[in-house]
């Protein structure tokens, strides 16, 4: 299989090291994180599986990345974001997967598609913009990630964080 990605109609912002893309005929705002993110952006449908792999152990420095590319591809077709459908592992398959998954999450190389549905409606005022927020003193992080919807920046993860000594 050489999956191809889907980029047409597609509004892609990158986000510190990870990326958001709006997908305005659904409704659907999608966070990647680096290792989904490599992965979609190397289904170019001149590259399989195993090269996807050889990909993702470069970037990742692990050394059978297999595991994670399946199920980057899993998640990237059933959220739309690939031209290529990609059917669900057998049970057998997920079972044996789920082990190296294991191994793969200790080196950060799990990929991880989040995906926020809107009202289309709403989703039209969805700026594509990323925006930061500004955390209050005594927060873990000074600045927290953020997308502008409806024109108010919105956190993409947990609001700040505020650590009591």
């Amino acid at each position: 299989m050489y999956p191809v990605a889907r980029m047409d109609g597609l509004n892609v912002k990158r986000l510190g090291n990870e990326v958001v893309v709006f997908d305005p005929e659904k409704g659907n705002i999608h966070h990647l994180n680096p290792v989904a993110d490599v992965v979609w952006r190397a289904c170019d449908g001149q590259t399989d599986i195993d090269g996807l792999a050889r990909i993702v152990g470069r970037v990742t420095n692990t050394a059978d990345p297999r595991p994670a590319v399946e199920l980057a591809l899993e998640q990237l077709s059933s959220r739309g974001l690939l031209q290529t459908n990609v059917s669900r592992a057998d049970p057998e398959r997920r079972r044996n997967r789920r082990d190296a998954l294991k191994v793969l999450a200790k080196a950060m190389a799990i990929p991880v598609v989040l995906t926020i549905t809107a009202s289309k409606a709403r989703a039209q005022y969805y700026s594509g913009a990323p925006c930061t927020i500004a955390c209050p003193f005594g927060s873990l992080n000074p600045f927290e990630p953020g997308i502008i919807i409806d024109g108010v920046c919105y956190p993409l993860y947990q609001p700040c964080i505020i650590v009591v000594i």
